[in-house]
């Protein structure tokens, strides 16, 4: 099919300023309006074909997008439709990066539980030490090991330098808190391509992902711990949004007897075909 903009071409007829926006790193558009006249419901887009002709006019290379939708709507007598082009016109970049999250611990392992050289309260504010109960409600077993923190009715003084302290019971529940846990690295690409099942059998294993768009950060071992796969289907034509995730070591790395390592190779950007 061949258009030129606003000239009726078998019974459709383009309308002037076609849209488009291209992407490095999502998907790119075109969005197109038609004026219909004798004969357009054998030549107007549906809903699968591609770009062919319309995409020729905006000059940037469209004719390989795909129909998503098609509305035909009647304006003041004139028959309109309005069709939206969807797909992928040059490779996408990778996007994604490293960073650290927060993590659940059990309260004996905070700073302040017991003093230690990273405490970072006054000694007599230190909730873990003492007697079971102690004046925060931090209640032991017999072998001193942390039960749960009581409430104040338990024999409970809440003072510090001997005055009243209103928020110091309220530790009455508590079982943990968050810290900044380990380093993680994601990286994330939209192709035509199926390119994560291969990698599947290295979840849980020592990996070392790589690559030029998205480098990862500096990590003494990675762990691969996920890989997830969005589908969308446009016409016949299957787009996958697949999202591969890392979890830095200690200092020291992965331990070799719990955690194996995998057997392929972790570089990213030519598994997803975008170098």
């Amino acid at each position: 099919m061949s258009f030129r903009e606003n000239k009726c071409i078998s019974g459709i007829k383009l309308q002037p300023n076609p849209k488009y926006k291209l992407s490095f790193t999502d998907f790119d558009q075109l969005s197109c309006e038609f004026e219909l006249g004798k004969g357009w419901e054998r030549t107007l887009y549906a809903v699968g074909d591609t770009a062919n002709g319309v995409g020729d006019i905006v000059g940037a290379n469209l004719g390989s997008l795909i129909c998503e939708s098609v509305t035909i709507r009647s304006q003041r007598g004139t028959m309109k439709a309005s069709v939206n082009f969807k797909g992928i016109v040059e490779k996408k970049r990778p996007t994604g990066g490293g960073g650290y999250f927060l993590n659940e611990q059990p309260i004996p392992t905070h700073p302040n539980y017991s003093h230690r050289p990273d405490t970072w309260v006054k000694k007599e504010a230190v909730f873990g030490e003492g007697p079971s109960p102690n004046k925060f409600g931090r209640i032991t077993d017999e072998n001193g090991a942390f039960k749960r923190f009581g409430p104040p009715d338990e024999g409970i003084s809440c003072t510090l330098s001997n005055e009243p302290v209103t928020w110091a019971c309220k530790l009455e529940g508590v079982e943990s808190y968050l810290s900044m846990g380990q380093l993680g690295y994601e990286y994330r690409v939209l192709t035509t391509k199926r390119w994560g099942d291969e990698l599947i059998e290295d979840i849980g294993k020592i990996a070392s992902p790589e690559s030029e768009y998205v480098p990862p950060p500096s990590a003494e071992q990675w762990l691969f711990i996920g890989l997830s796969e969005d589908i969308q289907t446009i016409g016949s034509t299957e787009f996958y949004t697949t999202t591969a995730q890392y979890l830095s070591s200690a200092k020291g790395g992965w331990h070799p007897w719990i955690y194996e390592k995998g057997k392929k190779d972790h570089n990213l950007d030519g598994k997803a075909g975008v170098r």
